[in-house]
């Protein structure tokens, strides 16, 4: 046999070994691109409980999207995955968790507003809560989430134990 032929001979065999031996992966249908949003650790007393995702997951209409938010356990298993549509301009900033259920704080930079959504830890919202903004608020908003300084660390958004949740930002003076 000539050099080619063993050549080609090679190829053949490795390709049919490979295809033979390839390890299948689970697949999600008609997904063609997501956009990942924000993603941060849930954090309970500077101990990490859990992480959550925040993604575009498909587009409704001009003005609205379909969002998802899955939520996983310390060791990366899907706990719950929270599907819901909003305004296309709305941004995640953090969450905070009290042993109870987790707090999410929503910002839409157009409308001017803070959503505060609270989930239970079947997926349901068990409160929510909407604030609108001033210019100087929507302001101390965007230099408080604008330079993030410590990935994990909550900025303004905090839990206090079996009573609630606390939100905190600066004034001026």
């Amino acid at each position: 046999m000539n050099k080619i032929t063993k050549l080609t001979m090679l190829i053949f065999t490795i390709c049919i070994h490979s295809i033979s031996y390839s390890q299948e992966t689970a697949s999600i249908g008609n997904v063609r691109s997501t956009y990942l949003r924000n993603s941060r650790a849930i954090m309970n007393n500077n101990e990490v409980k859990g992480y959550y995702f925040f993604y575009k997951s498909d587009k409704v209409d001009r003005k609205t999207d379909e969002y998802t938010l899955e939520i996983l356990d310390e060791n990366l298993k899907l706990i719950r995955d929270i599907v819901f549509e909003d305004d296309k301009n709305i941004q995640l900033l953090e969450s905070s968790y009290n042993g109870e259920s987790i707090m999410f704080l929503f910002y839409d930079k157009k409308e001017k507003t803070l959503e505060y959504r609270a989930y239970g830890t079947d997926g349901k919202v068990k409160m929510s809560y909407v604030k609108e903004l001033n210019n100087r608020s929507k302001m101390l908003i965007e230099q408080t989430y604008g330079d993030k300084s410590e990935e994990g660390q909550n900025e303004a958004l905090f839990d206090v134990g079996d009573k609630g949740f606390v939100t905190t930002y600066p004034v001026k003076e």
